[in-house]
């Protein structure tokens, strides 16, 4: 692959991927903390 070629793969899987994970995981994260008590986490 040519370096063009892996930018445009970043851009394409990448950025989608991380997007997707910064909505994810604060929202696990506030499923359990707000409902899972402490001693179970």
């Amino acid at each position: 692959e040519s370096g063009a070629e892996i930018v445009q793969r970043l851009k394409r899987d990448l950025v989608p991927t991380l997007l997707n994970g910064l909505v994810y995981w604060p929202m696990c994260d506030f499923i359990t903390f707000k409902f899972i008590p402490v001693r179970l986490q």
